[in-house]
This record gives structure tokens, sequence and C-alpha cells, in this order.
């Protein structure tokens, strides 16, 4: 490998240099013949093996039981309105939710909302009725609220 020679002086621009320069101070060319090696260089790709692709199956999320959301809503709906007929047929959506996503496998989803409807659906049903078992002998008695 060839070192920087001594002669200082710029031959593209004339500058004089401070020696042990390797480019000129003034325009940037090397001062000699002297140049880095690039010691980079590309890496062939290793060699692909002809592969035949195998085909994945369709991701799939599993969808919600429609029945489980709308158990859900009517529980929570029998807590402002008319809970006493709303309370059962929570229970009732939410139960049969839970069957159908038992019997669907990994299709299915919504067992949270199945549970959930049936647990408010049946607070929904006892607190209307309790309610109603407190109003309806106050009123009777001539109490008003």
């Amino acid at each position: 490998m060839e070192q920087p020679t001594n002669n200082q002086q710029c031959t593209h621009c004339g500058f004089s240099n401070q020696p042990g320069s390797l480019y000129c101070s003034r325009c940037g060319q090397w001062l000699s013949s002297w140049r880095p090696i690039q010691t980079i260089e590309p890496i062939p790709p290793p060699p692909v093996e002809a592969r035949q692709a195998v085909p994945l199956p369709p991701a799939t999320t599993p969808r919600t039981n429609s029945l489980a959301v709308a158990g859900f809503i009517s529980g929570l709906a029998g807590f402002f309105i008319f809970g006493v007929a709303l309370g059962p047929l929570a229970v009732v959506l939410g139960v049969v939710a839970l069957s159908q996503i038992r019997k669907s496998g990994d299709s299915h989803s919504g067992k949270g909302f199945a549970i959930a409807a049936i647990v408010v659906g049946a607070l929904a049903f006892f607190g209307a009725l309790a309610v109603l078992i407190w109003y309806i002998p106050l009123q009777l008695l001539g109490f008003s609220l």
C-alpha cells in the first residue's frame, strides 16, 4: 500500500498545505496518489431454494354473538324501564347465547357479554321486583313517594 508523499503542494489549486496532510485544506483534493481502500464489498445473497409457498388459511376473527349483546342491552335497559319484563328476557338471551357460543367452537365470541347479560338481567329483575314489593304496600297504606 502506497503511503502519502511529502509533497504538500496541491496539484489542483496550488495551495501549500501543512506537512502530513492527506488532502488539501482549501479545495479538499487528495495530496498524493494514496486513497483509502474501500473494504466493503457487497455480499451475494444466499442461494434461494425452490420452495412451494404454502397458502395460509384466511385470518378470521370470531364474531361476537348477537344474542349476547342483545341480552346485555336488555339487562341494562331493565334497570331503567320495566325491569320485571326486560330482566328475564336478558337472562334467557344470555343463556341461549352461552349455549350457542359453546357449540360454535372458535367461530363465535361474546362469552363475557352473555354472562354479563345473565347477571345484569337478574339484578334488573330482582331490583324491579323489590321496588314493586315495597312500592305497592306503601301505596295501599296511603304513603306517597
